[in-house]
């Protein structure tokens, strides 16, 4: 693509989708997790704000707000980093011009191909902590500071970094709940991830046994929901969390995996780094400490 100008073969398609789960399928892939949002649905929700609601095409300035959240401060840089975004983001623009949900049309694409389409959730994305307010990243939600957490940080470095929504607020246990829904009862997925690595941010360290017996019902809701689209559907239809290693840590912060695992709420875990799996996870001590009712995945 060119990043400046017009894209190459003219605007992008459904087709480049569908060419794109076919190379996986060749590949060996069988299933394919799909990430559905980061602070916004990246896709045309109905439930909560899209990424692009708002945007007209060819409006830069609607992308000035996230430069700094790239790192870019200097003029002309700002400049040119709203040209890239514009180019970037009118490839989506695209799509909804011709109608098209990438999110359906990709578990489309994965039918076709015979991989198993899965869906990714994004449980405290941040990308737009650097500007809370003038983020186009940023759902309402998020600009709220009373609905972040204030607390989590271990000290002054990139404190932003750590101010994800606050999960003891309902108002964003409901925000959440509501996407999670529209993706597992209105799209046609085979599992569910929820993805705690980007953010691991849920409610104030250390959580006392209230909040995490709180976050514990909230977690069984979801896998009710997963439960009664496994009914409808007649297969079923895995809840997962994608976590790092240290459990301890995410009880402190009201996640309690253990608890979990072992009641058989969750069906697979997957412990990595922030961008891959670590060569020295602990997986057995993992295995021996969550029990034999979940699977640990690299």
């Amino acid at each position: 693509v060119n990043t400046v100008g017009t894209p190459a073969g003219g605007p992008f398609k459904a087709v480049a989708i569908h060419n794109f789960v076919k190379n996986l399928a060749a590949n060996g892939i069988d299933t394919f997790l799909i990430n559905a949002n980061a602070s916004r649905a990246w896709y045309p929700s109905k439930t909560i704000p899209s990424i692009l609601d708002g945007y007209k095409r060819g409006d830069r300035e609607f992308f000035r707000g996230h430069a700094v959240c790239a790192g870019i401060t200097e003029p002309a840089e700002v400049e040119k980093f709203m040209d890239r975004f514009m180019a970037f983001f009118n490839l989506y623009q695209d799509l909804l011009d011709a109608g098209v949900d990438w999110l359906a049309e990709t578990a489309k694409a994965c039918r076709q191909h015979k991989i198993s389409p899965w869906v990714s959730i994004r449980m405290n994305d941040l990308h737009g902590h650097q500007n809370f307010e003038g983020s186009f990243f940023n759902a309402p939600i998020l600009k709220q500071k009373e609905m972040r957490l204030s607390r989590s940080s271990y000290g002054n470095q990139n404190w932003l970094y750590r101010q994800g929504m606050n999960y003891e607020k309902p108002e964003v246990r409901k925000f959440m709940f509501d996407q999670i829904r529209e993706v597992v009862e209105d799209y046609d997925f085979e599992g569910l991830e929820l993805d705690w690595w980007r953010q691991p941010l849920c409610c104030e360290p250390n959580a006392s046994p209230q909040t995490v017996a709180m976050m514990t019902d909230w977690l069984r809701e979801i896998r009710a929901l997963t439960e009664r689209q496994a009914r409808k559907t007649g297969k079923p239809y895995p809840l997962s969390l994608r976590i790092p290693g240290r459990l301890d840590l995410l009880k402190s912060i009201g996640l309690d995996v253990v608890t979990l695992a072992r009641e058989g709420t969750l069906d697979l875990v997957c412990p990595s780094g922030f961008w891959a799996t670590t060569w020295d996870m602990p997986h057995d001590d993992l295995r021996r400490t969550l029990g034999d009712r979940v699977a640990v995945y690299g």
